[in-house]
């Protein structure tokens, strides 16, 4: 059975700690459809790293595909992926209004 590469499983748990932690802090503060604003925040993170990593490689090397950081975009599926778990769960949970 194929298993998750490291680095995307990594992507993952960083996807769903966000999710966790936006979703908490909405919630504490009472803001209406948390599980939908943290789903969006961790998806627009896990984009926003890897324009990031593609920008540091344009800027090193004049190739955003080549440089000091890796940039994929499944990477950036992978933490959307993580947050999306969660969303489900917390879904499941009845906890998405």
């Amino acid at each position: 059975m194929p298993s998750l590469p490291q680095d995307k499983a990594n992507h993952c748990i960083y996807g769903a700690v966000i999710f966790l932690a936006v979703y908490f802090l909405l919630s504490i503060w009472l803001i209406p459809h948390a599980a939908y604003a943290a789903l969006a925040v961790s998806a627009l993170v896990g984009l926003g790293k890897e324009i990031a990593d593609a920008w540091a490689n344009y800027k090193a090397t004049g190739n955003w595909r080549t440089g000091p950081h890796g940039v994929e975009g499944l990477d950036a599926a992978a933490t959307a992926a993580g947050g999306f778990a969660l969303f489900v769960a917390v879904w499941i949970a009845g906890g998405v209004k």
